[in-house]
Parts: structure tokens; C-alpha cells; sequence
């Protein structure tokens, strides 16, 4: 008998579903989140250090940036990953738990954070929303040149035929 399976066949057994779901979902994750806050704190100290502004606010920059992505990222993906993690370690997993991974309420900010990227990127990156707001302010002062505007018509009817 052929099992028919909606995702990877190997993540219906126990080890290798737990052990891919710890490799390539929470593994990443955990890295991410630990090394943003290695990142931020080297910054911090480096700022102590250095205390020149024009290079802070450069720094600072590129620090909301990175702080707007990560957290982009992890709100996607943090509840997933708790929700998983607590379903794996508690056997019979409660009706809440089992009902948030069976009606796809946790993977839907996933595919809402491809949308939410180039809008953070956006807004981060001030070169970007610069070049953006010139771009529609010509289009707008375009369009607005050639308009059409109403014209009056008189018509003199000529009633004496």
C-alpha cells in the first residue's frame, strides 16, 4: 500500500520530522535571533568606543534596517515554531494547538512576510523612499499637465428656414 502524503514523506515519522523541523525551521531561527543580538550589542560597544557621529548615524541606519527585517522574520515565524515545539514535546497535544495547525492560521504570516519586505526595505532604506517619492511626484505633475478640461460650445440654431 502507497502512503500519500501532502508534504515530505520522512517527516511523517517521529525522528526525521522532528529532526528536520529543528534543522531547517528552528535551528535558522534561534541563529538569526542570537546573531542580530551579537550584531546590535558589538554596535552598541563600538559606538562607546568610537563616539563619532557621522559614522553612529550610518551605523544606526543600517542597525533599523536590520532590526526591521529580523523583526519582520521572527514574527512570522516565532509562533510557528513555539506552537510546533510545544506540540512536539507534549504528547497529546491540546485542541488549541492542534487546531491552529490544522487550519493554517501560523503559515499565513509566513507568505505575508515576502509581501512585508520590500515595504521594510522602503521604508529603511532613505535612498530608496527618496527615489520613490520623486518618481510619483512626476508621474503626478504629469498626468496633472495634460488634462482634459471641459470646453464651452456655443451653438447659435438658426430658426428662420
Amino acid at each position: 500500500m502507497i502512503e500519500i502524503c501532502g508534504g515530505a514523506c520522512y517527516e511523517i515519522q517521529s525522528f526525521w520530522g522532528i529532526f528536520d523541523w529543528i534543522v531547517t525551521v528552528i535551528g535558522p531561527l534561534c541563529m538569526i535571533i542570537l546573531s542580530n543580538m551579537i550584531l546590535i550589542g558589538r554596535v552598541f560597544l563600538q559606538r562607546r568606543k568610537m563616539m563619532r557621529t557621522n559614522v553612529w548615524r550610518n551605523n544606526q541606519a543600517l542597525l533599523v534596517q536590520l532590526l526591521l527585517i529580523t523583526s519582520l522574520h521572527c514574527i512570522a515565524w516565532l509562533p510557528l515554531c513555539i506552537v510546533s515545539l510545544i506540540s512536539l514535546v507534549e504528547v497529546p497535544s491540546s485542541e488549541v494547538i492542534q487546531e491552529l495547525q490544522n487550519n493554517w492560521i501560523l503559515v499565513s504570516p509566513i507568505y505575508l512576510t515576502i509581501i512585508g519586505f520590500p515595504v521594510v526595505c522602503i521604508f529603511a532604506l532613505p535612498e530608496l523612499r527618496d527615489k520613490l517619492r520623486l518618481v510619483i511626484n512626476y508621474q503626478r505633475h504629469h498626468r496633472s499637465g495634460h488634462r482634459i478640461h471641459p470646453t464651452s460650445v456655443n451653438i447659435c440654431l438658426d430658426t428662420r428656414h
